[in-house]
């Protein structure tokens, strides 16, 4: 059977493992980053007004989705099926307000010059 090396009280495979879990780490963290800055230089590319609608509507849904739907469950009197509606009528309205948002931004990209995706051209 091999014996396995001591390095300053711990083996060799668990050194390994280590750095195995510190690049997969690294791997993450760099992804993240670039996502991050990539976010970052686009928002710097939109005009405020651009910005200031984007906030509002994203508050407006936040909102909607957050103050007004629940509504649903109370006049409903909290039954089983008034949970089913509110979540049926939850993930409609995400889907609708997703989809609104990814018009809205191809729109903006085309107002400004930008290239259009071209699932919306």
């Amino acid at each position: 059977m091999k014996k396995q090396k001591q390095s300053e009280g711990r083996n060799i495979d668990e050194d390994d493992a280590a750095l195995d879990r510190s690049d997969i780490i690294m791997t993450v963290l760099n992804k993240y980053s670039r996502w991050r800055r990539n976010g970052l230089l686009m928002t710097s590319k939109l005009s405020m007004k651009h910005l200031l609608l984007r906030t509002i509507y994203l508050t407006a849904c936040i909102l909607a989705d957050g103050a007004i739907l629940p509504v649903i469950i109370i006049a409903m009197n909290r039954t089983p099926v008034s949970y089913l509606v509110f979540i049926v009528a939850l993930g409609f309205a995400i889907f609708l307000e997703s989809r609104f948002y990814l018009k809205w931004k191809a729109r903006w990209k085309e107002l400004e010059g930008g290239t259009v995706p071209p699932k919306y051209e």
